[in-house]
């Protein structure tokens, strides 16, 4: 592609060099500092849309240096700069995130932004190039339609784009000589955004169906299915709402600035979006449960989101808490299945599920440098406790087993209950691999992650199955 040199490049901002926008994550950011600014949202908005920008900007924007660029645009763009390229910024963003983007950046000899007198976008932008450098007296890389007005005005029009049926619709007004392509969200993104694979835990649900040996009852799956997708999809709309809320911590996450909206991949918009549909899909699933079950689906709702918005930054709290929404399953299913949850079966799946927490902690604590602090409330030096807690919840856990197969009520259910005494030594041993590969730095953060990926978990739940069949038979 040759371009002439003598003509600057200007460039646009949200959604061309940056994939997001700016102004939507300010917005999120101030949300999250205080949900009251709701209402001077709304009063700013009335004051037009530059008083808005800037108003939101100055009180909080997403750090520069945090935010996903368009890899392929810098990598031109630091080559025409090399060949003595003029480069211009030239953005409908507020100037304070604009000039913090330019500095950050390196490449711009100049910034032209909103500013609270002017929205610099559209016929704005283009009619500001035009006296500045003349009728067809500069280039210009956009992406959205309001870029239009600029690109006909342009010498040559660039443009970024993440689906080639909006670059033919973009083509049909205006000459594009070039198109940078960025990654599309798909099939892959909706399933990365959803996180599909943590609906493995919400098989649990079917636990008090398994425990009670009602699993052979006929009917009983169409509701069983039916609650697996409820609770699914209802996770995956925490889920989401974590991934907004959390976006700037994700960024500076080795392995979570990879996830759909961190990325860029998808908008925050996209991403409300995306919450609503999923949260409705749940309900809608769920329509014809009882009210108990209605009570506990929104229990956890409330209790996931405390814990996105609040919970997860409190010492040791996070950890009881992720517990609980472990646990908080099985209690849906069995009032899905109207089947009473025993003390026993509550007290083991709480220390294990700590357990498991508390791995997860460990995990993320054996990626930050000493002293570091993780956001959560640890910091690298409190892995040795951590790990000692972690141990010791898990031992617990069979320890609690073991007293419960000592108990009268065992040989009421079982037909074999010595049988099941084989559970001990398969849960001690599977908690303590954990543990081990997790101190030796191999484990991943999220322990769901690991154990789909280990043969080692499969052959464990199989064994785990066999057992109980065994008691049962």
């Amino acid at each position: 592609m040759s371009l002439s040199l003598e003509k600057p490049l200007c460039v646009d901002l949200d959604g061309t060099l940056v994939l997001t926008d700016t102004l939507h994550e300010s917005v999120f950011l101030l949300l999250r500092k205080n949900l009251f600014y709701f209402f001077p949202l709304v009063f700013w908005l009335f004051k037009g849309v530059p008083v808005f920008k800037k108003e939101v900007m100055q009180r909080s924007r997403p750090r520069a240096h945090l935010l996903p660029y368009h890899e392929e645009l810098m990598i031109y763009l630091k080559q025409e700069k090399n060949k003595g390229r003029k480069l211009i910024l030239v953005t409908g963003t507020n100037e304070l995130m604009a000039r913090e983007i330019s500095e950050h950046v390196g490449l711009f000899d100049e910034c032209l932004a909103s500013s609270i007198s002017q929205n610099l976008i559209g016929d704005a932008k283009h009619v500001l190039l035009e006296k500045k450098f003349g009728p067809k007296g500069f280039d210009y890389i956009g992406n959205s339609w309001s870029d239009v007005v600029v690109w006909r005005g342009a010498h040559q029009s660039l443009l970024v784009s993440s689906s080639k049926k909006w670059a033919h619709k973009i083509h049909r007004h205006v000459n594009i000589t070039h198109i940078f392509m960025k990654t599309n969200f798909g099939i892959k993104g909706l399933i990365k955004l959803l996180r599909c694979h943590q609906w493995v835990k919400n098989v649990l649900i079917i636990a008090p169906l398994i425990l009670a040996h009602k699993i052979g009852e006929g009917g009983i799956w169409l509701h069983a299915v039916q609650a697996f997708f409820a609770m699914s999809f209802l996770s995956s709309s925490v889920y989401i709402a974590n991934d907004l809320i959390d976006l700037e911590s994700d960024r500076a996450h080795v392995s979570k600035k990879k996830r759909p909206i961190a990325a860029g991949t998808i908008t925050p918009l996209e991403g409300i979006f995306f919450f609503l549909i999923t949260f409705g899909v749940s309900i809608f699933l769920a329509w014809d449960f009882s009210w108990r079950v209605y009570i506990a689906l929104g229990f956890y709702f409330v209790l996931a989101m405390l814990y996105s918005f609040w919970l997860k930054r409190l010492l040791l709290a996070d950890v009881i808490v992720l517990a609980g929404l472990y646990s908080s399953r099985i209690f849906i299913g069995s009032q899905v299945f109207s089947i009473p949850l025993s003390p026993w079966f509550i007290a083991f799946s709480s220390f294990f599920f700590l357990s498991l927490a508390l791995v997860k902690r460990y995990a993320e604590l054996h990626n930050i440098q000493n002293g570091e602090v993780l956001g959560r409330g640890y910091r690298a030096s409190d892995k040795p406790l951590v790990a000692s807690m972690g141990i010791a919840s898990g031992y617990l856990a069979v320890l609690v087993l073991a007293l419960y197969l000592s108990s009268p009520e065992v040989v009421l259910l079982y037909s074999r209950p010595y049988a099941l005494w084989l559970l001990c030594p398969l849960f001690f041993y599977w908690i303590s691999r954990i543990w081990l590969l997790t101190h030796r730095g191999l484990m991943h953060e999220d322990p769901i992650v690991f154990a789909l990926k280990d043969a080692a978990s499969y052959i464990f739940v199989i064994l785990v199955g066999l057992v109980l069949l065994a008691g049962v038979l």
